[in-house]
C-alpha cells in the first residue's frame, strides 16, 4: 500500500495526510494496476461463490390479498353526482374545467 501510494499519488509519508485525503486516495488504489489491485484481485478470485438459494412459495396465510371488491355506481347515482355542486358534470373534450371558484 505504501508503495502504491508513493507511485500513484506521490505520497511519501502516509501519516502526514489528513484522514479524509488518505481514505479517498486509498480507496482508489484498487483501480490502478499496482500491488493493492493484485491483492484485491486475488481476494476476489479466492472468495467462494455464493450458493444459490431456491425460491419457495409463500404459505397461504402470507399470500398477498386480491383486489378489493368494488361496487359500481348505479345510473341514478351517476346522474345525481353530475348534478351535484361537489362533483358537477365532467368537462368535455377541449373544455376547461374551473380550478378555483371565485365568489
Amino acid at each position: 500500500m505504501a508503495s502504491d501510494m508513493s507511485v500513484f499519488h506521490g505520497v511519501d509519508r502516509l501519516g502526514a495526510l489528513p484522514a479524509d485525503v488518505f481514505v479517498s486516495r486509498l480507496q482508489r488504489l484498487r483501480m490502478y494496476d499496482g500491488a493493492v489491485r493484485a491483492a484485491w484481485r486475488d481476494d476476489v478470485a479466492a472468495a467462494p461463490a455464493p450458493a444459490a438459494q431456491p425460491r419457495r412459495a409463500l404459505p397461504a396465510a402470507q399470500e398477498p390479498p386480491g383486489p378489493p371488491e368494488v361496487t359500481p355506481y348505479t345510473g341514478e347515482q351517476l346522474a345525481a353526482m353530475a348534478q351535484s355542486v361537489e362533483w358537477g358534470p365532467n368537462p368535455g373534450l377541449n373544455q376547461l374545467a374551473p380550478m378555483i371558484e371565485y365568489g
